[in-house]
């Protein structure tokens, strides 16, 4: 209009803010979306993994003919060293000795193959996700105290139709050495904490057993499979992985791995 605002203006004025505050909404939501995301992942799995991997070689006399056997060792036996070199350096909360392996858990005629970590009662507690999930059942207290005491996610639990008090056999074929290879081997086990982390990785497979047990239940006595290292800045895993590789021995060997939910993975091969 003639001395005015003409309306063509103002539809123009209002599509424009209709089309910055979608901007903006969208923009929120899906900064919030990604900072819950990111939470759930580090809130539940480490930041870096440590493993190591060397080749043994040992003497085998049979009569007059001797020769080398080589034998791949994954397990690490110093692991409490391990984790005082890795604690000590600036930027890292903690490193978790864990047992990890894959096993099928059975309650009557249901059956369900989970991932396995044996883990400290007291390194889980200092596990976010699992320590502080969005729904749980149990206490976390009874995480070590109870003999055979395991804790799985809801996913599993509602698989199987688990509660806290429920025994599960837990079987593996990573059993007792034979001349053979390994032999299978099952335990009973009784469930006292369920959790949801939000994670369907996470729920519908992970399950956590005590370390002393795991360690005797998938043979790797007095060693662990790898450790699980947390950052005070997980953004900073990058950068921390050549510092973390000078803890190890001089002569291990550092690739760059992508690990569990995309996370720096390091390993360490000495040989």
């Amino acid at each position: 209009a003639e001395g005015g605002v003409s309306a063509m203006t103002w539809i123009s004025l209002i599509g424009i803010m209709l089309a910055v505050f979608a901007l903006v909404v969208t923009l929120a939501v899906r900064t919030g979306l990604r900072a819950e995301m990111v939470d759930t992942i580090v809130g539940s799995n480490a930041h870096i993994t440590l493993r190591q991997s060397r080749v043994e070689v040992t003497e085998v006399t049979q009569g007059d003919f001797t020769t080398q056997v080589a034998r791949n060792i994954d397990t690490i036996a110093e692991y409490e060293d391990w984790r005082a070199r890795t604690e000590a350096v600036p930027g890292v909360l903690r490193a978790d000795p864990v047992v990890a392996a894959e096993a099928l858990i059975t309650l009557g005629q249901y059956s369900e193959f989970v991932q396995v970590l044996g883990i400290g009662a007291e390194d889980l507690r200092g596990v976010t996700r699992v320590a502080e999930p969005i729904w749980q059942m149990g206490s976390l207290e009874d995480f070590g105290r109870v003999e055979n005491g395991i804790a799985v996610g809801r996913g599993v639990a509602d698989k199987l139709g688990l509660t806290v008090g429920s025994r599960v056999t837990l079987l593996t074929a990573k059993g007792v050495q034979t001349a053979a290879g390994r032999s299978p081997r099952s335990g009973t086990f009784e469930v006292v904490y369920i959790f949801q982390t939000g994670s369907m990785q996470i729920d519908n497979f992970r399950l956590y057993a005590n370390l002393p047990k795991a360690q005797e239940f998938f043979g790797v006595d007095g060693a662990v499979d790898r450790l699980q290292v947390f950052l005070e800045d997980p953004d900073t895993s990058e950068e921390m992985r050549d510092t973390l590789a000078a803890t190890l021995p001089q002569d291990a060997r550092v690739p760059r791995l992508e690990g569990e939910a995309g996370l720096l993975c390091v390993q360490a091969a000495n040989s």
